[in-house]
């Protein structure tokens, strides 16, 4: 409850995340955190060759009992529209739930984008994996990234 005695619903919240890889260069490091501080002007990208297929994003949340949890990601870089189609962004991702996989279509456009899962009641903690199966290109660079990911 909250101070007034009023119920307060809780959403889930990441409290553990990791990258399949994390570029950094002479600008500075984009690591998996970025895509998790609440900023849209930060971004995560992966650091293979090419354009980062096979590339992601894992993370555990805490449901605090809900059965269907929204993923809204924000795919590219979002700190400017220039950032934006200079790098690559996903087109199709798969996500994984506890291990199942779930295969979905982004959109090109700069704003984010949700994505639901349901079936989750009784579980205290969900791991989820975002990973890269192709991106739409960046007119500048290969690095694909997230900018921001929350879990409502």
């Amino acid at each position: 409850p909250s101070a007034s005695g009023a119920r307060v619903q809780l959403t889930p919240r990441v409290i553990r995340y990791t990258a399949t890889s994390q570029h950094s260069d002479k600008y500075g490091s984009y690591t998996a955190i970025n895509a998790f501080d609440g900023l849209t002007y930060t971004t995560w990208a992966e650091s293979a060759s090419g354009y980062g297929i096979g590339e992601g994003i894992m993370f555990t949340c805490a449901t605090f009992g809900q059965d269907t949890i929204s993923i809204e990601i924000w795919a590219g870089y979002h700190k400017s529209s220039s950032t934006y189609s200079n790098n690559g962004r996903p087109k199709d991702i798969t996500v994984t739930v506890d291990g199942s996989a779930q295969s979905f279509t982004q959109s090109d456009r700069m704003s984010s984008q949700t994505i639901t899962i349901s079936g989750q009641a009784g579980k205290p903690f969900v791991e989820f994996g975002i990973y890269i199966d192709s991106v739409y290109k960046g007119k500048r660079w290969q690095d694909t990234c997230i900018s921001e990911i929350q879990v409502h």
